[in-house]
C-alpha cells in the first residue's frame, strides 16, 4: 500500500522544521514538538535508558520519566500519563541515532494510532535519526574547532604574559597583564590578583573589569567568611564558590558587592610557598566552566616565576649591598686595627733605633737597651700581624684544611663540641665558606643558644659538600636578625650552594650548607 499523499507532505514538512535546528538538542526537541502537533498528541517524548532527550506535553522538570520508560521498554499495551487526562495508549518506535533511544507519542481517547499513523511515525523516527545523527557531528566538529580557537587564545595570551616575565617586566605590569587577559579569556565580569599578608590579611595587586571600572590597587581586606580567596587560603588548593553567602566579612561583603555570585580561585605558589590566589567572578548564573581551575593554573604558574624573578633580583641587590658594606667595614677593621696595633709598634721600633744609632755613634751606654727596645716593638708589631692575619684566614686552615681549622675553631670554644669533618682537602674558596660557616654557627652557639652541647659534621656526598652544625639550646633563632648569619648566606649563594637554618622553639638549632664541588676529572 502507497502512503497517503497527506502523511508524505507531513513527512517533508516534518524533516523540514527538525532540520532547520542548530544542535542535536534542538533537533530532538523540534522533532518531539512535530510529532505532537501531527499526530494532536498531548505527549511526545525521546528517551534513552533512563535519559529524557527531549519532551513537550509535562510541565518543567515533572515527566513521569518511569512511565516513558516503560513505554520505552516494549510493554504490551503501554499507556503514560498525560497531564489533566490520566493514563492513555501510547506508541513507541526506536531511533536508529541516538543508540538506544525511543521515540514515543500519547495523545487522549481510547484508540491508538492507525497503521497509516504508526506509518509515519516511523518515518518521522528515520527522519529525527537522521537529522539529529548529522547535527551530533556538526556538533563535535564545532566543538572541535572552538576548542582549537579556545587554545589558539589561551596560548597567545600565555605568551604575552611570558613575554613580560622574561623581559623581567616590573610584577606590577604583570599582574595587571595576567588579569585582563584572565578576564577576556574566560569571559567572566571580573578577574583579580591578590597576595596573602600577615595577620589573616589580603591586598589587591592586580584586577580587570568587563565594565572598565577602576578597581582599587593596593586595598587590603581582611580573610574570612565563605569566599573564595578565603578558601584557597585555608586549603592552599583550587576552589570554587557557586552562590556568595550572606556573611558580613569583608572579603565576601567586597565580592558581593560588586555584583559578583560565583567566583574561581587558584593559588600563586612561589618557591614552595602560598603567596597568594588569581580570581575570577561572573555575575550570571551559569556556573563557570569545569576547566576553569585547569586554566586560572597556567597563568598562576608565570605569575609565580615573574614574582620569584622579583625576589630574586631584591634577594641578589640586597646581597650586593651587604657583600659591599662587609667588605668596607672589613676594611676599615685592618686599616683601625693596623693603625692602633702594628703601626704603633712599628713607629715605636723605628724611633727606638734612630736613638740607637745615634746612642751608638755618640757611644752612649743605653744603645744595647735602645736595641733591646726596637727588638720588642718589631716582635710585638710581628705578633699584632700574625693576630691580624689570623682573623682574616687562619694557618690551621690554610695549612691543614677543613679539619685543621674546624679543630682549631673548636679548641677556642667554652662548651663540648663533637666534630666529624672529613680530612679530604677542597679548594680553597669552599674550604673557607665552610670554615666561616662553622665558625660563624659556633659563635652564635655561644651567645644565643643557651647549650650546652654542641656537634660539627662534614662530608662529601654526590660531590657536594655537606656541612652541618647541631646544637641542643633553645632554637628560635632568627636569620634575618643576625648579620652574621646574613653574611655565611651570601657567601655560600655567591658559591651557588644553598644554606639553610632550622630552629624550632625549644629544640635547638641546626645551620646547613651545601656546598658544589668541582669536577675533578
Amino acid at each position: 500500500m502507497s502512503t497517503p499523499a497527506w502523511s508524505t507532505q507531513q513527512l517533508a514538512e516534518f524533516l523540514t522544521a527538525v532540520s532547520s535546528a542548530r544542535t542535536e538538542a534542538a533537533a530532538a526537541l523540534a522533532a518531539v514538538e512535530g510529532v505532537a502537533e501531527a499526530f494532536d498528541a498531548e505527549v511526545a517524548a525521546i528517551v534513552r535508558g533512563r535519559e529524557l532527550v527531549a519532551a513537550v506535553g509535562y510541565p518543567e522538570d515533572s515527566a513521569a520519566l518511569a512511565d516513558l520508560e516503560s513505554a520505552a521498554a516494549g510493554a504490551r499495551e503501554p499507556q503514560v500519563p498525560v497531564p489533566g487526562m490520566g493514563m492513555c495508549p501510547a506508541k513507541a518506535v526506536p531511533l536508529e541515532h541516538p543508540p538506544g533511544a525511543m521515540l514515543i507519542v500519547a495523545r487522549s481517547g481510547p484508540e491508538g494510532l492507525s497503521r497509516v499513523e504508526e506509518s509515519l511515525l516511523r518515518g518521522m523516527a528515520r527522519a529525527t535519526s537522521m537529522t539529529m545523527q548529522m547535527q551530533r557531528l556538526l556538533d563535535d566538529e564545532r566543538a572541535a574547532r572552538e576548542s582549537v580557537e579556545r587554545l589558539a587564545s589561551e596560548q597567545a595570551a600565555l605568551r604575552r604574559v611570558a613575554t613580560l616575565v622574561a623581559r623581567l617586566a616590573s610584577p606590577t605590569t604583570v599582574f595587571a597583564t595576567v588579569a585582563e587577559e584572565l578576564g577576556r579569556l574566560l569571559s567572566v565580569d571580573r578577574a583579580g590578583l591578590c597576595r596573602y599578608d600577615g595577620d589573616k590579611m589580603l591586598t589587591v595587586v592586580g584586577g580587570w573589569s568587563s565594565t572598565g571600572e577602576a578597581l582599587q590597587i593596593g586595598e587590603s581586606v581582611s580573610l574570612g567568611g565563605h569566599n573564595a580567596v578565603t578558601r584557597v587560603f585555608e586549603t592552599g588548593c583550587p576552589t570554587r564558590i557557586e552562590y556568595l553567602s550572606e556573611d558580613s566579612n569583608p572579603a565576601t561583603t567586597k565580592a558581593r558587592d560588586t555584583g559578583g555570585r560565583a567566583a574561581v580561585g587558584a593559588p600563586i605558589n612561589v618557591a614552595g610557598r602560598l603567596w597568594g590566589a588569581a580570581v575570577v567572578v561572573t555575575r550570571g548564573r551559569e556556573a563557570l566552566p569545569a576547566d576553569t581551575e585547569a586554566r586560572l593554573a597556567d597563568f598562576t604558574g608565570l605569575v609565580a616565576t615573574a614574582i620569584a624573578n622579583a625576589e630574586s633580583h631584591a634577594e641578589l641587590s640586597a646581597s650586593r649591598v651587604r657583600i659591599v658594606t662587609a667588605a668596607d667595614e672589613e676594611r676599615g677593621r685592618v686599616v683601625r686595627d693596623l693603625h692602633d696595633g702594628a703601626q704603633q709598634h712599628l713607629v715605636h721600633a723605628l724611633v727606638t733605633l734612630k736613638l740607637a744609632r745615634q746612642a751608638l755613634t755618640k757611644s752612649v751606654p743605653d744603645a744595647g737597651k735602645l736595641l733591646d727596645d726596637a727588638q720588642q716593638y718589631t716582635e710585638e708589631a710581628n705578633l699584632e700581624l700574625r693576630e691580624l692575619v689570623h682573623g682574616i684566614l687562619p694557618a690551621a686552615l690554610r695549612r691543614g684544611g677543613l679539619r685543621a681549622g674546624v679543630e682549631a675553631v673548636v679548641s677556642r670554644m667554652s662548651l663540648p663540641v663533637s666534630v666529624d669533618v672529613t680530612d679530604e682537602r677542597f679548594p680553597a674558596g669552599i674550604e673557607s665558606t665552610a670554615y666561616f660557616v662553622v665558625s660563624e654557627a659556633l659563635t652564635n652557639v655561644t651567645k644565643h643558644a643557651h647549650a650546652t652541647s654542641a656537634e660539627v659534621t662534614a662530608s662529601v656526598e654526590d660531590a657536594v659538600l655537606r656541612v652541618e652544625i647541631v646544637d641542643d639550646g633553645v632554637g628560635s633563632l632568627r636569620r634575618t636578625g643576625i648579620s652574621g648569619l646574613s653574611g655565611l648566606e651570601d657567601r655560600v649563594s655567591a658559591l651557588e650552594g644553598s644554606f639553610i637554618v632550622e630552629s624550632p622553639p625549644g629544640q635547638g638549632t641546626r645551620v646547613r650548607a651545601l656546598l658544589s664541588l668541582p669536577d675533578r676529572d
